[in-house]
C-alpha cells in the first residue's frame, strides 16, 4: 500500500515544531498551535524524550521538517532507523505561508497517494497541552 499525502492552504494543524536539547539530556518540545501560540513540554531525560516521541508518532501527531539543521521529523526518523522508536511519522513540509503538505513516512517510499482530507492522515485536533499532565514515569533500571 502507498503512503499517503495531504495538501492545503490554511492553519497548518498543531505539530512539533521544534526539538531542543540542552546540557545533561533535557530539552524542550515546541508544538505550534497556530501562527501565534506555542506549548513547551520539558524532558529531563532520552528515555522520557524517546516516550514523548513514540506517543507522538502512535497519536499521528505532525512533525515539522527542518531546514538547514534537522527538525523534529528527521530526529524521530534517525530513532526509528536506529531501532529506539517505531512506528509511521507524518512529515510536515510547507510549499510556502499557510501551504503545506502532510505525509506519512514509510522506508523506501518512492510515491505518495493523494487523499483530500488531511485528517485520514494525521491527528489534526492534537492538543499537546494533553502531555503536561500525562509525563509517565520510566521505570528505573
Amino acid at each position: 500500500m502507498k503512503p499517503r499525502y495531504a495538501s492545503s492552504v490554511n492553519t497548518a494543524p498543531a505539530h512539533l515544531a521544534e526539538l531542543i536539547r540542552h546540557a545533561r539530556d533535557r530539552g524542550l518540545l515546541i508544538f505550534r498551535i497556530n501562527d501565534e501560540d506555542t506549548v513547551r513540554i520539558p524532558f529531563d531525560s532520552n528515555a522520557a524524550l524517546h516516550q514523548l516521541l513514540q506517543k507522538l508518532i502512535d497519536e499521528k501527531v505532525p512533525l515539522s521538517v527542518g531546514g538547514h539543521i534537522d527538525g523534529p521529523c528527521e530526529e524521530v526518523c534517525s530513532l526509528i532507523d536506529a531501532g529506539i522508536l517505531h512506528g509511521t511519522p507524518i512529515q510536515l513540509s510547507w510549499r510556502a505561508p499557510q501551504q503545506w503538505t502532510l505525509r506519512e513516512l514509510t522506508a523506501k517510499a518512492m510515491e505518495w497517494k493523494e487523499t483530500l482530507d488531511p485528517t485520514e492522515i494525521a491527528n489534526c485536533s492534537f492538543d499537546p497541552t494533553s502531555l503536561q499532565h500525562k509525563q509517565m514515569k520510566m521505570p528505573s533500571i
